[in-house]
């Protein structure tokens, strides 16, 4: 058998945690940055959020698509020129 024990005390911690308390299971989504456009991106994010999720993954373009596994390579290209510096305007 697992021994339990403390898995620190930073937020993602904290989620799985509570969630491991209640033994319920943690919905997790995933978003690429700045997809379709900004804007966009944003209203996902507010939707995803009111819809539950406990976990938010925001994923930055990146230009090795093996890195991003099989999502991210259809975003590439898409993206607005500047989300990765802009990505981190958003609030955590």
């Amino acid at each position: 058998m697992l021994k339990r024990t403390s898995l620190g005390n930073n937020r993602l911690n904290r989620k799985f945690q509570e969630l491991s308390e209640k033994n319920e299971a943690a919905l997790i989504c995933y978003v690429v940055a700045g997809y379709p456009n900004i804007p966009t991106t944003n209203e996902i994010l507010s939707s995803i959020v009111k819809g539950g999720a406990d976990v938010i993954e925001i994923g930055i373009p990146f230009s090795d698509p093996i890195a991003d596994g099989p999502t991210g390579p259809g975003t590439r290209g898409r993206t607005p020129p500047k989300t990765r510096s802009r990505s981190w305007d958003w609030p955590a």
